[in-house]
């Protein structure tokens, strides 16, 4: 390969301006350079330092390049980023494999060259600020050990008598983050000096948006526990009673309503009576136990939510109040719901087999399609009867199972919403999107080509 080919592209450092000996990656395409020696540092010890740092994915090591005439070459200029930046280039949808154009090496070679120039110029490669090296100390000599007892703290039991329990999912939760947050720990606490700056800042950048979310979370919980205690006597209150007039009496009074033919829709009246009274009575015996045996401890709930927030976080807070909605204060509506639906479907299908009857057509299993069939007489005639009497006692069915449909669905959206912010907390990347807007250089989705008239500068986008 002849450096000063005309075809070959130099790819020089932005912040480089001194003439002398470079140095970098050459391939026969294209050549990176990482910097120009220094006048201190001899050919000799600049060359046995390159042999020791780590090659390119490619395979592809940095050497001096003495023979290089950049003036009969063309230059694209890149930022040689420094290390404790943690800024780097990445390339959006990259294919590992080597190419003789812009591919996953070259951009690697980038985010080392601050690194080789480093150690050709005997310095000592730091990826951490000072700040950030003393929290990892920290947390490597306090906090892990602390944070170490989590793994021993699973809990495989509850999780499998629990499987749809919020405070058991915040739990595992909670441990999967112990166990990344140890991880991290190791991984940034001990540093390489031909250390992938892309794959650091990627770790540090998640280990640093798992402490905001859990110093958040436990901020928050700090002051909503305090709130919790402080005024336990009168949340409970009022808590009771709202859980009385919504969950218990607005129902009964609907169910009421609806055994009454409401705005002149005629249900079944038999029917109708039935369904109410066997709704009221689940509901009825449902709401002697609340108000008897849970609703009298409402205010020590809300203190142990209270100390659970403070503890635990506020996703503790909001695990316990999705469980609590669940288990303790909505089941006999959920009973409710599950039986009208049970009807409804039953009642639907044999609806649609009889309609299917009563126009001389038969399922088959094994086509899996409607076959015409011959039915007797006798067939046909208790066929209709059957459907008949299934249209006229159905918009009684299909009153009943829309009641609680409507409330099943009100249940839902607000579970859906406590859900929702506690994924909110226990996801939601604010370490990232501050990094974006402050620094987006740390965060880069891929790369562009800022044409200037004296020259093309690579950016991060």
């Amino acid at each position: 390969m002849t450096l000063a080919d005309t075809t070959t592209t130099v790819f020089w450092p932005l912040d480089e301006r001194r003439q002398g000996i470079p140095y970098g990656w050459a391939t026969p395409a294209r050549i990176c350079v990482a910097g120009v020696l220094d006048d201190n540092v001899s050919l000799e010890d600049a060359q046995e330092r390159l042999n020791r740092v780590c090659g390119a994915p490619d395979g592809c090591k940095p050497t001096l390049l003495p023979d290089l005439d950049v003036s009969a070459t063309h230059r694209i200029f890149y930022h040689r980023y420094p290390c404790q930046t943690l800024r780097y280039y990445e390339l959006a949808n990259a294919v590992h494999k080597p190419t003789a154009g812009f591919d996953y090496s070259l951009v690697e070679q980038f985010n080392q060259a601050h690194q080789v120039q480093s150690i050709v110029n005997g310095k000592s490669v730091r990826l951490n600020k000072p700040t950030a090296a003393f929290l990892l100390n920290f947390a490597a000599t306090v906090i892990r050990p602390v944070v170490g007892l989590s793994r021993y703290a699973r809990l495989p039991l509850p999780l499998h008598l629990l499987p749809h329990s919020a405070i058991a999912q915040q739990v595992k939760v909670r441990g999967k983050q112990a166990e990344v947050f140890l991880e991290n720990i190791d991984a940034l606490s001990v540093v390489h000096q031909d250390a992938r700056i892309s794959k650091y800042a990627k770790r540090y950048t998640s280990f640093f948006n798992d402490i905001w979310l859990l110093l958040n979370d436990y901020t928050i919980g700090f002051a909503f526990g305090a709130l919790l205690c402080d005024n336990h006597q009168k949340l409970a209150a009022s808590l009771a009673s709202y859980i009385q007039l919504l969950c218990l009496s607005c129902v009964e009074e609907s169910l009421i309503w609806l055994d009454s033919w409401p705005g002149g829709l005629k249900l079944n009246t038999d029917l109708s009576k039935f369904y109410s009274k066997m709704f009221i009575s689940i509901v009825q015996l449902w709401g002697d136990l609340l108000v008897h045996h849970i609703l009298p401890h409402t205010s020590s709930l809300v203190l142990l939510c209270g100390y659970a927030s403070i503890f635990g976080g506020f996703t503790f807070s909001l695990a316990l109040i999705i469980d609590a909605l669940g288990f303790f204060i909505t089941p006999h509506l959920t009973v409710c719901y599950i039986l009208s639906r049970l009807v409804y479907s039953i009642v639907k299908d044999a609806l649609g087999g009889l309609w299917a009857v009563f126009r001389g057509k038969r399922y088959n299993v094994l086509r899996n399609r409607m076959d015409t069939w011959d039915f007797d007489i006798d067939q046909l005639v208790f066929g209709t009867m059957l459907f008949t009497l299934l249209v006229f006692l159905f918009p009684t069915i299909l009153a009943y199972y829309s009641l609680f449909a409507v409330i099943q669905l009100a249940l839902l959206m607000l579970q859906a919403v406590v859900e929702t912010l506690l994924a909110f907390m226990n996801h939601f990347p604010l370490f990232k999107l501050m990094l974006k807007v402050k620094d987006p250089a740390r965060l880069p989705a891929s790369v562009y080509f800022l044409i200037t008239k004296d020259s093309i500068i690579v950016q991060t986008r």
